[in-house]
């Protein structure tokens, strides 16, 4: 495969990633901050992977770039960091519900044994008398 198509292959998925995400957006509004953290997520990690290029062409023209001093670089860590943040406040709160749910799925199958055993046992003892 040549450059072009390997440019092609990036940005369809980009675009399909971004479609993906606003559909997520508008079937979950209450989550609706993941996909706008991971959408700026991608932007920081592009503006990075891109200053990074940057400072790579300079180095091999014989120039020298600080990376701390290039506005790329510290607009995608600036990013990275704000999303990451986001992400991680929100996501807490899932992790919460799902533990929430987890936990009752397991209490509701311990009830549902104990119940068996005591039908078992109320059965035993009517077979008993």
């Amino acid at each position: 495969m040549n450059k072009r198509h390997w440019i092609l292959i990036i940005v369809l998925g980009v675009m399909v990633v971004g479609l993906g995400l606003t559909i997520f957006g508008g079937i979950f509004p209450a989550y609706g901050p993941v996909p706008q953290a991971l959408a700026m997520l991608l932007v920081g990690f592009l503006s990075i992977s891109g200053g990074i290029y940057e400072v790579q062409v300079a180095k091999a023209q014989g120039e020298r770039i600080l990376w701390w001093k290039h506005l790329p670089i510290i607009v995608g860590l600036f990013l990275v960091c704000l999303n990451l943040g986001a992400l991680v406040h929100t996501l807490i709160l899932i992790l919460v519900f799902s533990l929430l749910a987890v936990g009752f799925f397991i209490y509701g199958v311990i009830l549902g044994f104990l119940q068996i055993a005591r039908e078992k046992r109320l059965k035993q003892t009517i077979k008993d008398e």
